[in-house]
């Protein structure tokens, strides 16, 4: 009767153990599937954009440099730093990148149409060649690098969702290079992709 108990209590345990090792491999099965499946993993790369011509090379007069700036669904009261034309330099400095980096600092992957679209400008000496970098960690995404016309700024229209960021805090620059000289100007807010 003894040993009846004993065998009756290790096989007791036995069926506890094995049911929470079950419970847990459904756990990390599903953490795996979840994180394989369901989270995307950025990579460095470019940024698919459009080229966005002003009539006459020149920015409109508002407060705002982003072209088409009214119909821009932007949701944050937060701004990059504001265009400011760049100061020509007769000995050929190349001055520090200013612009609206990027114009919506927290868009929505999954949100409607007009919340994906973004607008990107860089204003810098003419001639110079522009870029805006997105960081997160080791990863580097980036708007094709432009040659900045006469007017001194260039710009980029493109869509959050076709960009490769993927969701969470991205560090934000614009970069000019001119005759091996290199000007980085850090946007004073993250981009803040949600899901």
């Amino acid at each position: 009767m003894v040993k009846s108990r004993k065998l009756s209590k290790r096989i007791s345990i036995s069926k506890t153990a094995l049911l929470v090792a079950a419970l847990l491999l459904i756990v990390v099965a599903g953490s795996l599937y979840f994180y394989f499946h369901g989270h995307k993993k950025a990579v460095s790369g470019r940024i698919p954009s459009t080229t966005v011509t002003i009539p006459n090379n020149k920015p409109s007069s508002s407060s705002s440099s982003t072209p088409n700036s009214s119909s821009s669904s932007s949701t944050d009261n937060a701004s990059s730093s504001k265009y400011s034309p760049p100061v020509g330099s007769s000995d050929g400095a190349l001055t520090e990148p200013t612009g609206t980096f990027i114009s919506n600092h927290r868009p929505s992957l999954s949100g409607i149409d007009q919340q994906k679209q973004e607008q990107s400008t860089c204003s810098t000496t003419p001639g110079a060649t522009c870029y805006i970098k997105f960081t997160q960690g080791d990863v580097v995404r980036t708007l094709t690098s432009q040659t900045v016309g006469s007017s001194g700024t260039t710009y980029w229209s493109w869509n959050i969702a076709d960009s490769g960021l993927t969701a969470g805090n991205w560090k934000v620059a614009a970069v000019a290079t001119l005759n091996g000289q290199t000007q980085i100007a850090n946007d004073l807010v993250d981009l803040e992709v949600q899901p």
